[in-house]
């Protein structure tokens, strides 16, 4: 039977030759990296574009996820009165959705350096959030006046 160094001799074997081949492609990777000033430029150009890129979809997520919020508020307010608590849970669910997509939103923003299209950003994250969040009060408020009612 093997002790615990023996194992750990081992094991140390098995991972050297891995951490090895990591530091060869890292260094691989590193000499591939842009050298002219041009050349970095054109990268960082392409990242920027990148994250600005990447920002659509968790910007399309939230702004979906509000109309969603405003359809629930109808049902909740005109719609069945069996349908209310349904309506109010998927509010609360696209009110979730909502927050995740500005959340990703904003952590792209982080790192992008164009500040005009940053805080147009910003502005319209801020506008949904607080929409969303004034949308959930009033059906909060409507479904727990008909839970009342019943």
């Amino acid at each position: 039977m093997q002790n615990d160094s023996e194992m750990s001799g081992q094991s140390g074997r098995t991972i050297s030759p891995q951490l090895t081949l990591f530091a060869e492609d890292s260094h691989a990777s590193l000499s591939r990296l842009p050298g002219s000033e041009e050349e970095k430029k054109t990268r960082t150009d392409r990242i920027q574009q990148s994250l600005r890129k990447a920002t659509e979809p968790p910007l399309l997520t939230a702004e979906t996820s509000l109309k969603i919020m405003e359809i629930c508020r109808e049902v909740v307010e005109k719609g069945n009165p069996s349908a209310v608590t349904d309506a109010a849970v998927g509010a609360l669910l696209a009110h979730a959705a909502l927050q995740g997509g500005a959340l990703n939103v904003l952590v792209n923003l982080s790192s992008i350096k164009q500040s005009d299209y940053v805080d147009q950003l910003n502005q319209k994250v801020i506008f949904l959030q607080t929409t969303a969040d004034k949308i959930r009060d009033e059906i909060m408020t409507v479904v727990k006046a008909k839970m009342a009612l019943s």
